[in-house]
């Protein structure tokens, strides 16, 4: 998280820049394996 308020700090005057990061950053991989079990579920 910190990393993203630290790209919207240096690029807030230019939203191209922070979408191409948030979208090269979102892997796409889904779930993490290693994650426990969703509560109730």
């Amino acid at each position: 998280m910190s990393d993203l308020l630290a790209v919207v700090t240096r690029s807030k005057d230019d939203y191209e820049r922070i979408e191409d990061w948030v979208a090269r950053e979102d892997s796409g991989e889904g779930a993490d394996p290693t994650a426990p079990a969703i509560a109730g579920g």
